[in-house]
């Protein structure tokens, strides 16, 4: 989907192709060299579009990876509505994704369950193959656009905190299906935290409800505090007085009407 381009990729083969077989099989021993492989390099995102059987050799590398702030995303499955949340999405460390169409609706093959996180549109998209650009469906996708998306964010670029990603993420989805979170979109369709989609309802929020306490007389002053990115991942602390207005950025607003 190219959400992530401009970025360094590092693939770490882990699957052996055994004539026709799709997915290709990969043993505990491949799996781990990669995994181990990919957290001494320390991504800003690491995508695993695979899922299997709990391992516990596995499930240690990934706790690794968390503590050394690699943020970590996994494909939720697509085994059906029937089928077992698989791993590495099952882990407490990873971000799970499902996959949706264009219309918000499920991917039929979709797993829901405890693993899913959040849904990206993962139906009918156009991806590079081994045989070059195809259509293609499923919860694998899914999970490389919203990789894509988190590698320049500030809690995977910048604070190296998976957790506060998961979090982040989590709050500014947009929900889908039941209200509040299920286990068949997770927290909603995937927002990039900080982005413009996700930021707006929240300045609505505040605006609201600062206008609200200043008609009664409840706040006199109230100041926005923001990361402001510089350079292509550094951020710097901003401080804007809204309430009462800035008088030099009073003057920047006439100047500019």
């Amino acid at each position: 989907p190219g959400s992530g381009r401009g970025a360094r990729l590092v693939s770490l083969a882990a699957f052996e192709a055994q004539g026709a077989a799709l997915p290709p099989p990969a043993q505990t021993r491949s799996l781990a060299q990669a995994f181990d492989a990919a957290v001494q390099l320390r991504p800003n995102v690491l995508n695993l579009s695979f899922g299997g059987p709990e391992d516990r050799l596995l499930a240690a590398l990934l706790d690794e990876a968390e503590a050394r702030g690699v943020c970590v995303v996994a494909a939720a499955g697509n085994g059906g509505p029937l089928g077992r949340p698989p791993f590495p999405a099952s882990h407490h460390a990873v971000l799970g994704v499902t996959a949706v169409d264009q219309a918000m609706r499920s991917y039929p093959l979709a797993t829901p369950g405890p693993q899913v996180a959040v849904a990206a549109v993962g139906v009918d998209v156009i991806a590079a193959t081994p045989v070059g650009y195809r259509q293609v469906s499923g919860t694998s996708f899914a999970a490389a656009f919203v990789s894509g998306a988190l590698l320049r964010s500030n809690a995977c670029a910048t604070l190296r905190s998976p957790a506060a990603m998961r979090t982040a993420v989590a709050a500014v989805a947009l929900d889908l299906g039941a209200p509040g979170r299920d286990d068949i979109f997770g927290s909603g369709l995937f927002r990039l935290p900080g982005s413009l989609q996700a930021i707006t309802p929240l300045v609505w929020d505040i605006l609201t409800q600062s206008e609200q306490q200043h008609g009664a007389e409840r706040v006199a002053t109230l100041y926005l505090c923001h990361n402001q990115p510089v350079a292509r991942t550094g951020y710097t602390p901003v401080s804007q007085r809204l309430l009462p207005l800035d008088e030099a950025w009073r003057r920047q607003l006439a100047g500019q009407v």
